[in-house]
């Protein structure tokens, strides 16, 4: 039997940033000796400057992203699809889109968390947008964080079994 196929998702450098290069060192990490890793590049900001402006041509390229993913998933089938998720409305919102079609074409789904924010933002978010993280979250079958200590940040929405460690920058 061939190896287990993930695909992954996440921006790559440049910018330089923390999500792009924790992509990179997953990518050149010692999983692609046991797992067929499918890269699907997110990046959408060229430079530090346009991260977090709202653009016309980024909504374009958004909804080209996610058509490609609806295409790798097809072509490729993957076991788990891995998606990295934010702590922000918006960036939630966006990357919710991911998880609903990878949910649709019949994929796990396993999202990650690069942070440590996401219990602030969820408390400080209107009902509907904890109503809304809340259903997209219980569509996957489980969490990454980055350390033990943050496993309470979802807590509300994953049993124990369900929320998984791996350091930053760990190469595994």
């Amino acid at each position: 039997m061939g190896k287990k196929r993930i695909l992954l998702l996440g921006k790559l450098p440049p910018p330089y940033m923390g999500p792009a290069i924790a992509t990179q060192i997953i990518l050149n990490s010692a999983l692609k000796n046991n797992f067929d890793l499918i890269h699907l590049n997110t990046q959408v900001n060229s430079s530090l400057t346009s991260i977090g402006r709202w653009q016309i041509e980024k909504l374009f390229k958004n909804l080209m992203i996610y058509l490609k993913m609806a295409k790798l998933i097809v072509k490729h089938r993957p076991n788990l699809v891995l998606i990295p998720i934010s702590q922000t409305t918006m960036g939630f919102v966006k990357d919710s889109v991911f998880i609903v079609i990878a949910k649709c074409l019949g994929t796990t789904i396993l999202v990650q968390l690069r942070g440590s924010n996401f219990k602030n933002w969820i408390n400080s978010s209107m009902n509907i947008t904890q109503i809304y993280v809340s259903w997209v979250l219980r569509i996957t079958k489980g969490v990454i964080v980055l350390g033990n200590k943050l496993k309470y940040l979802f807590k509300d929405y994953f049993n124990r079994e369900q929320i998984f460690v791996v350091p930053n920058g760990a190469n595994y």
